[in-house]
């Protein structure tokens, strides 16, 4: 992305503002939580894309995704979740749970 000037300037932190965490963000190991996310973009044709992913909190990897020309149901978020536990896990269903 930043060899086609695609990143998004940096945001500037405003003096005399404390900006504050509650709650431990960093993970030292992976399958420990999960979050998911989308965004949608109009393609030249005047098409929209919606896609909607999940990724591992910890080393940021997209572990699944999905994309479509008209949205995403539940089921669609649903089979995407089911997606990366059978990625991440295989047969095996994880030994702790993972937080999304």
């Amino acid at each position: 992305m930043r060899d086609h000037q695609l990143l998004l300037e940096r945001r500037v932190k405003q003096p005399g503002v404390v900006r504050r965490h509650e709650g431990r963000m960093a993970l030292e190991t992976s399958n420990t939580r999960w979050c998911s996310d989308g965004f949608e973009f109009r393609c030249e044709d005047g098409s929209k894309l919606s896609v909607t992913f999940a990724l591992d909190c910890c080393d940021r990897e997209a572990i699944g995704w999905v994309a479509s020309p008209t949205g995403y149901s539940g089921d669609d978020i649903r089979d995407l979740m089911l997606e990366a536990v059978e990625k991440r896990f295989g047969e095996q269903p994880p030994t702790q749970p993972v937080h999304h």
